[in-house]
């Protein structure tokens, strides 16, 4: 035995054939590998970094998020480059992502501060508004961020009157 620890064959090729299997994703499939390794690591902030590095090494840019164009996870785009996932900002968890993505999917693109708010009760709360306004996910709209923060609580009072108007029909 080795240092009291005999490591199989049968582990060594396993091993190996991981690595191998990784590598070539990583060379014919450098932004699907990027963002599949970035969305599995969506609750480490510090390996996010780490993994934007390294896709900006391999030349791959890395889209800003945006409430009308970001998924829950990190996607890729038709010419390779990745676009942020929006559960990947602090504060903002997956299933407000998923809200937000599954709205946007099914009525079109969000035109203002207030269309955001009026997703759903509960999907979309002041901190969720403060890190996205915050994080540029909401600089499509008009007005600068920090008008847009100031908006934040009449927006929500207006998006909880709206669903409730939607829910009485």
């Amino acid at each position: 035995k080795f240092a009291q620890y005999g490591f199989n064959k049968s582990h060594a090729v396993a091993y190996a054939k991981i690595a191998y299997h990784t590598a070539w994703l990583k060379v014919y499939y450098p932004s699907e590998f990027m963002a599949a390794n970035l969305s599995s690591e969506l609750n480490d902030s510090d390996r996010i970094l780490t993994l934007i590095s390294e896709a900006k090494n391999l030349g791959i840019d890395i889209i800003p998020p945006s409430v009308n164009h970001s998924s829950s996870l990190f996607k890729t785009t038709k010419n390779g480059n990745i676009v942020y996932a929006l559960s990947a900002i602090k504060n903002v968890g997956k299933k407000a992502a998923d809200n937000i993505e599954k709205t946007r999917n099914e009525n079109g693109d969000y035109t203002n501060l207030t269309d955001l708010c009026t997703i759903r009760e509960g999907a979309i709360n002041k901190k969720t508004l403060e890190s996205l306004i915050k994080s540029g996910s909401c600089d499509i709209f008009q007005g600068t961020r920090a008008q847009l923060y100031n908006t934040i609580e009449d927006c929500l009072k207006v998006g909880a009157q709206h669903i409730k108007e939607r829910e009485s029909i």
